[in-house]
């Protein structure tokens, strides 16, 4: 990550935080099954089940995260930063607050391919995750204090990217799709 991509980053993420009282009892969720949610045996559960998931939030139970609004114009201001800094053409795609216990169950996101970068800061290592399953293995990444930065790529058919979040501490995600750029009409990634 760009100390650019940072230094935008941390100037939304400060006037954010001054809108958000993290301690407050709202985000404290009773709901602590994230280690279940996000494990390997529901995963199969739900491929089973379902065969996809393109949004979490289909499934009752499978998304216990706080959504914010993608259209206002600081969201706006930060996409436009990022566009420009990256040289790509961004759409945000998700700005998110998973309270302690908070997650985002297994999902595929097949109804919109493409590649995505996700920027998320927490203030403590090793606390919250993102997971993949690919090559028939979940894989765990856990984030560091500060801000994380992931790229994947989102495919439909038979090769869809199953993924999850899970967290044990405050963690603000931003996301955002990488659509063809303005100019060539071709994505750069």
């Amino acid at each position: 990550m760009t100390y650019q991509e940072t230094k935008i980053l941390n100037n939304f993420f400060s006037e954010l935080e001054l809108e958000i009282n993290l301690d407050s009892p709202y985000f404290d969720f009773t709901d602590t099954s994230t280690e279940y949610k996000t494990s390997e045996e529901m995963l199969y559960k739900l491929q089973e089940q379902y065969h996809d998931i393109p949004t979490a939030r289909r499934v009752v139970g499978n998304d216990n995260r706080m959504t914010f609004r993608r259209d206002t114009e600081k969201v706006k201001e930060v996409e436009s930063l990022l566009s420009d800094e990256l040289q790509l053409n961004l759409y945000c795609s998700g700005c998110f607050l998973y309270p302690k216990y908070g997650y985002c169950g297994w999902h595929t996101n097949s109804n919109v391919v493409g590649t995505r970068i996700y920027y998320a800061y927490v203030p403590e290592d090793g606390k919250s995750f993102f997971s993949t399953f690919e090559d028939d293995k979940v894989n765990v990444s856990y984030d560091n204090q500060g801000w994380n930065k992931r790229q994947f790529h989102v495919k439909d058919g038979n090769d869809k990217l199953w993924h999850c979040v899970g967290s044990y501490t405050n963690r603000f995600s931003l996301g955002f799709q990488v659509r063809p750029n303005k100019k060539t009409h071709s994505s750069i990634i």
